[in-house]
């Protein structure tokens, strides 16, 4: 799994808090301001319905007094006890002049306890009064003996049917003696005029209820929703005050006056679902235009503040792959010109002891080049002075002269002065004395031929490399061979490399592998020596290569790189 950058860690995680933030403050306010409006609504709704309710108590205590008044009129009492033209007379004069005060009052009726009837209204007549004298505003009157009874009811006025509220009182005798009942009939215009001052918004519905919780009166714009939830609005107005329909719909009662009566208010907040959504747009975006505001410029600074630990990161990059001189930029805060600091001294530390290391590896390759040195040098004496041994035997001092002049240039060259590096030319100089020196003890047997590239005379090389690979060349591949021997030393060029070949006619190499190690060691510890020598002082650049065909040849290449002089 990929890794996430410091940079992209720490913006995520301020970002998340920043949403947190945001939607949490966002939240708080948002309901702060929710709540702020439903107290309102509920303030306003109360303060509206008490001036109503205040009014219309004042109105309907006017109408009881005006019930009182009538029903507490001689003429009309003594009309009530027993009727005369002239009473009769004196009552309608007396109804008719009441109606008069207020356009709002419709109707006033006086029901005698024998059923006589008496009113404004010419169609009301005795048939119609048994009927009436049965209603239940009729008994509930008689019940209240003296206190008016608030009642609403329908009624045709034109052929239509109007709502009316009615007040009814029961009238007695000096014993108190029930003696008949008068009713005034009242416009339901009358209250709506002192309704229209509650503002219950759009869609607000309004009820007047008795005591059994029967609608006495309604609001002309009641909707669907409301006529389902009638039941519910009941049980709200047990309480005063509540809510419906999720906290969207809020229900408050006010008690009429001295009346049974209650006046309902119901009223959608529709206002509060406006605002609300008003408030969610206005708080979103707002908190986008913070958080992208405030995130860029945030983002600006987690990169600057990670800046510097990137390139240190890059610097530790560029040493993991091979660059030790790569050093960090000092920048940035404190704590990261600290570290780049401490970092970067670390590095000399480690360079330091780096090349103590390196110092002591060179001290190391050179005391084992040495050894595998001084275990060449015997076996070339001896196998040379076994050479010389074998002329002097047969007394002949001319070849012992010339073998020995050759040795003692073999063994200057081979000293060199002490210094463990040489020429190619002397290294080729080297072998021809040591070649001129078997050719003297093999003859016929022997011949050889030496070619330098004329460009790499003074090309240094680690001394004593190929005059090994000649010894074993004619040990182990032309000594006691039956056809004449020949042993070629020349030199091959690619663009990294320089070649230089042994080749020789000899028995070959038996194939039993393919592995060049297996090679190296049939070769002998001469050879062994030479490409472990090599090795030490090239490192993985240098290789050898050996081909061989067993009873015709073998041809060992030493491939040295063009970039590393000695």
């Amino acid at each position: 799994m990929k890794r996430k950058s410091l940079a992209y860690k720490v913006s995520l995680y301020v970002f998340t808090i920043m949403v947190i933030f945001l939607v949490g403050i966002g939240g708080f306010y948002y309901a702060m301001a929710s709540q702020i409006i439903v107290d309102m609504t509920e303030k306003n709704t109360k303060q509206v319905l008490d001036r109503v309710n205040h009014d219309l108590s004042s109105y309907l205590e006017r109408l009881r007094q005006s019930t009182y008044a009538l029903s507490n009129n001689e003429s009309i009492r003594s009309y009530m006890l027993h009727e005369t033209t002239e009473n009769k007379n004196t009552s309608l004069e007396i109804i008719h002049t009441f109606l008069k005060t207020d356009s709002q009052f419709l109707s006033i009726v006086l029901i005698t306890k024998d059923g006589r009837v008496l009113s404004n209204l010419d169609s009301m007549d005795m048939s119609l009064s048994k009927n009436m004298m049965e209603e239940e505003w009729y008994t509930e009157a008689i019940k209240q003996k003296g206190v008016a009874v608030l009642t609403s009811m329908k009624r045709k006025q034109d052929n239509k049917e109007i709502q009316v509220i009615s007040m009814t009182q029961d009238i007695h005798d000096e014993k108190g003696e029930n003696i008949g009942v008068l009713r005034m009939d009242v416009s339901s215009d009358s209250i709506d005029d002192y309704l229209q001052q509650l503002n219950l918004q759009d869609n607000g519905e309004l009820f007047i209820v008795d005591q059994t919780n029967r609608i006495l009166y309604q609001s002309a714009n009641q909707t669907e929703e409301v006529r389902h939830n009638l039941s519910e609005i009941m049980r709200i107005k047990e309480t005063e005050m509540g809510y419906m329909n999720g906290q969207y719909t809020y229900v408050q009662s006010n008690k009429l006056g001295k009346s049974t009566w209650e006046l309902v208010a119901v009223v959608p907040l529709s206002e509060l679902k406006d605002v609300q959504l008003h408030l969610l747009v206005a708080f979103s975006l707002s908190g986008i235009f913070i958080f992208v505001v405030t995130g860029g410029v945030l983002l600006i600074l987690i990169r600057k503040w990670t800046r510097p630990l990137k390139e240190l990161q890059q610097t530790m990059h560029q040493i993991e792959h091979g660059d030790y001189s790569a050093r960090a930029v000092i920048q940035g805060s404190e704590e990261v010109q600290d570290l780049s600091l401490y970092f970067n001294r670390m590095l000399d530390e480690i360079n330091r002891l780096l090349e103590g290391i390196k110092e002591k590896e060179r001290d190391i390759r050179y005391f084992e080049l040495q050894a595998l040195t001084s275990q060449i040098n015997p076996h070339f004496l001896y196998n040379t002075l076994d050479t010389i041994i074998w002329m002097a035997e047969f007394n002949d001092s001319q070849k012992v002269v010339s073998m020995t002049k050759a040795l003692a240039q073999f063994f200057r060259l081979s000293l060199n002065a002490g210094n463990e590096l040489m020429t190619l030319e002397n290294e080729f100089d080297h072998i021809r004395q040591y070649l001129f020196i078997q050719k003297q003890r093999y003859e016929e047997q022997l011949e050889y031929e030496i070619t330098l590239l004329e460009k790499c005379k003074d090309i240094k090389v680690p001394r004593l490399i190929l005059q090994p690979i000649v010894e074993n060349a004619i040990y182990h591949g032309i000594k006691g061979l039956d056809r004449k021997g020949m042993i070629r030393v020349f030199m091959t060029e690619t663009d990294t490399h320089y070649g230089i070949t042994i080749e020789d006619n000899g028995r070959g190499i038996k194939q039993t592998t393919k592995d060049m190690t297996s090679h190296k060691r049939l070769g002998g510890v001469g050879l062994q020596n030479v490409d472990e020598r090599l090795r030490l002082y090239y490192g993985q650049p240098y290789k050898m290569d050996i081909v061989s065909q067993e009873n015709t040849y073998t041809a060992i290449t030493l491939w040295l790189p063009k970039n590393q002089n000695l």
